[in-house]
């Protein structure tokens, strides 16, 4: 039995995979989709150019997906942006097996701004995380000759310095979880972007200090959980970061 389930594991791991398509590069004559939009910069609100974006029909299978390309383009100076391609007969029809997503290609964007797939260092009992969503997710687009805007505030970078004393865990469920999340993405949505640290009890050291990613002249919702001798505290901070913070959390 032991054998049957090692097999199959292997199985489901070399069929769960995505492939891409790329169909960026054929040219739209008629009966277009455009989509139309803007990336705006939290700092200031103005437009940053040179960003790359996509627009991709995704189509999810029970092991493996595919995305295929439809138009990728790079905003101007002042942030403003057009895709056009077209989309082909199935992916209309197929609305209930994928959708069409609007995205931002992370390596375009400088290191000022807050980004999707960050490379994080793991220490001893230390757990940083980086999470942002970007993405527009349209689950049916009906006729091609559709007309999409799209705008987006990406976070400038804002460091928030934790100064922490006395973590003296005494127990191993014994912990301190910093979480800091932050309105972007689109214009009136909720929080889309999350930077935290899971301090576990390992972590050797007692008092020190951790930069925390914020969004400038955004509104950065500080979570701040404990876990002390089976006792779990929150505290909930909320800063409009115009420069860098600096907080001193005891634990």
């Amino acid at each position: 039995m032991k054998k049957i389930y090692i097999k199959l594991i292997i199985v489901i791991l070399i069929y769960s995979c995505t492939s891409t398509d790329d169909d960026s590069s054929i040219e739209c004559f008629q009966n277009c989709t455009v989509i139309e939009g803007k990336i705006l910069s939290s700092e200031n609100l103005n437009g940053i150019g040179n960003v790359e974006v996509i627009f991709y029909f995704k189509r999810n299978g029970l092991f493996s997906s595919n995305e295929r390309i439809i138009a990728r383009s790079f905003t101007d100076n002042n942030g403003d942006f057009t895709l056009e391609g077209f989309i082909n007969d199935d992916e209309i029809e197929a609305y209930s097996e994928g959708s069409f997503i609007i995205d931002i290609v992370d390596e375009s964007l400088t290191d000022e701004y807050f980004k999707s797939k960050e490379t994080v260092v793991l220490e001893q009992g230390l757990f940083p995380t980086q999470f942002i969503d970007n993405k527009l997710r349209i689950n049916e687009i009906s006729t091609r000759d559709t007309i999409i805007n799209y705008e987006i505030i990406i976070p400038k970078i804002e460091i928030i310095s934790l100064n922490i004393t006395n973590f003296e865990p005494t127990l191993e469920t014994d912990k301190l979880e910093i979480s800091n999340r932050i309105q972007s993405g689109i214009p009136s949505s909720n929080f889309n972007s999350q930077s935290s640290f899971s301090i576990r009890n390992d972590f050797n050291e007692e008092n020190f200090t951790l930069d925390l990613v914020g969004g400038k002249n955004l509104s950065n919702l500080l979570i701040i959980s404990k876990r002390k001798n089976n006792i779990q505290s929150q505290e909930i901070i909320e800063l409009d970061l115009e420069s860098s913070e600096s907080l001193n959390i005891e634990y």
